[in-house]
C-alpha cells in the first residue's frame, strides 16, 4: 500500500513539473513571437520612388529602425493623393507613415 501511494505521488509530481514547464515555454514563445508593428505610431524613412499609381507609391527604402525593418522595396498608400502627384520613378524622398493593419499609409512625403 505504501509503495502504491509513493508511485501515485511520483506520477503526480511528474505531471505537475511537465505542466509547469509547458506553461513557461508557452509564455516565452508568446513573448518571442509578439508582433513588433506599432499601429498608430508615426515611422520615418528615406528611399527612392520606384513607381506611382494613383495613391499607391512603391518605394525602395532603407531600414526603418522604429519597426526593426531591413531595407526593402514596398508599396505605400498616400493618405492624401495630392501629396504624391508630382512624384516620379527615381525621385529620392523622405517620408513618414503609419501602419493600419497590413497597410502602410504615407502621412507625408518630400523630395530630397
Amino acid at each position: 500500500m505504501t509503495m502504491y501511494i509513493f508511485k501515485i505521488g511520483l506520477a503526480t509530481l511528474a505531471v505537475s513539473v511537465t505542466a509547469c514547464g509547458t506553461a513557461e515555454t508557452s509564455k516565452e514563445n508568446a513573448v518571442a513571437t509578439a508582433p513588433t508593428d506599432s499601429v498608430g505610431q508615426t515611422h520615418y524613412g528615406t528611399g527612392t520612388v520606384d513607381s506611382v499609381s494613383g495613391q499607391q507609391v512603391t518605394i525602395s527604402h532603407g531600414p526603418i529602425k522604429s519597426l526593426e525593418w531591413p531595407a526593402m522595396t514596398m508599396p505605400f498608400t498616400a493618405k492624401n493623393a495630392a501629396s504624391v502627384q508630382a512624384l516620379k520613378a527615381g525621385d529620392r524622398v523622405a517620408f513618414t507613415f503609419s501602419k493600419s493593419g497590413n497597410e502602410s499609409v504615407l502621412t507625408s512625403i518630400t523630395k530630397q
